[in-house]
């Protein structure tokens, strides 16, 4: 897939999505912290994903802090009796991104790939789906907390136009289930090679059309 160059301004509500998946995960890892459980691997490291789709090449330490404020304000949000209550403040940090000056915050670096951008959302999209299965042995609902990075795959790979994708659906979510014999954490380097073969597959099923 081509290299991106400038942020994709027309996927805004691709990253509006992003966003809300980021928020929703926010939330659950206060709860589970509140219960005293240990949910440090299970934190998604969607911020970064999200800022690269909009054309960042890095941001100063301020405009994190900035994020993460906006997160903690997601643990006073009821979004499992109306999802749509995280919107508003998905597009008051969609707003705060958008309006920073880009060229402020850019480095000289080479600008990211697609392809390590998907592999980046399929890996936390696969521990997630760990945290999920794990959560039966606990009293919190993992039906509450599904989130869309699945379909934001599917989107920006052009999987859905496909008349097969259905069973390319079911063959992602089947090399999924490998996760669940793995140690959840962004630095397992097994959980990068298995998001690099899920990601081979889409594109190659992809090319095939």
């Amino acid at each position: 897939m081509e290299t991106l160059t400038i942020a994709p301004t027309d996927n805004q509500q691709l990253i509006l999505s992003l966003i809300k998946d980021d928020l929703v995960n926010s939330k659950l890892i206060n709860n589970l912290i509140g219960m005293g459980i240990d949910a440090t691997n299970y934190s998604l490291n969607l911020r970064n994903v999200i800022l690269k789709l909009m054309g960042f090449k890095t941001v100063n330490d301020q405009t994190h802090e900035k994020y993460f404020d906006f997160t903690l304000r997601s643990k006073d949000i009821d979004f499992v009796a109306n999802p749509e209550l995280l919107y508003p403040l998905a597009q008051e940090i969609y707003s705060f991104l958008d309006g920073l000056d880009r060229k402020a915050v850019q480095t000289d670096k080479p600008f990211i790939s697609n392809k390590t951008i998907v592999t980046d959302l399929i890996k936390q999209d696969l521990i997630n789906y760990k945290m999920i299965n794990l959560m039966g042995d606990i009293q919190i609902s993992a039906g509450d907390y599904l989130l869309d990075i699945g379909r934001i795959v599917f989107e920006i790979m052009d999987i859905e136009r496909l008349e097969d994708v259905d069973t390319i659906f079911e063959n992602y979510s089947d090399m999924s289930k490998k996760v669940l014999e793995m140690n959840a954490s962004q630095s397992n380097k097994e959980i990068d090679v298995l998001a690099s073969e899920m990601y081979d597959y889409l594109e190659k099923s992809s090319q095939q059309k």
